[in-house]
């Protein structure tokens, strides 16, 4: 009886070293884990706040003129010819289309008369 005792409290302590170290373990592994995902998020913010950067870089003004004034192309207003309007279809049985083509209309007429006020608002490059 004094054996099987012992090795009853034998095999709980070495069971509960098992789970002891078996806990240590996956706790050890979360950690790398969570320092490669880490590592990860801070690559991808350095490369996002890089991107952002060229992107407004690649977007300016200034730029945009500088790159237009080296190849020597010249951007002009666009004549009256030129600029081409499309209206849009009306559908009889579709209520919602009839209320876009009447909006579309008054910007239309908003439009015309900001024209008429602001000779030539909008560029567009030459054909070659």
């Amino acid at each position: 009886m004094k054996i099987f005792k012992a090795f009853m409290l034998i095999f709980v302590f070495t069971l509960i070293g098992l789970v002891y170290v078996h806990q240590q373990i996956e706790l050890v592994k979360l950690s790398y884990a969570i320092e490669s995902g880490q590592k990860r998020v801070s690559v991808l913010l350095d490369q996002h706040e890089k991107l952002v950067y060229n992107l407004d870089n690649l977007t300016a003004p200034r730029r945009m003129e500088g790159v237009l004034i080296a190849k020597n192309i010249k951007v002009e207003y666009p004549h009256k010819e030129q600029v081409i309007k499309v209206a849009m279809a009306r559908k009889a049985h579709d209520k919602r289309s009839s209320i876009v083509l009447a909006r579309a209309r008054k910007k239309g007429v908003i439009d015309n008369l900001l024209e008429f006020a602001f000779v030539g608002q909008e560029a567009q490059a030459k054909e070659r």
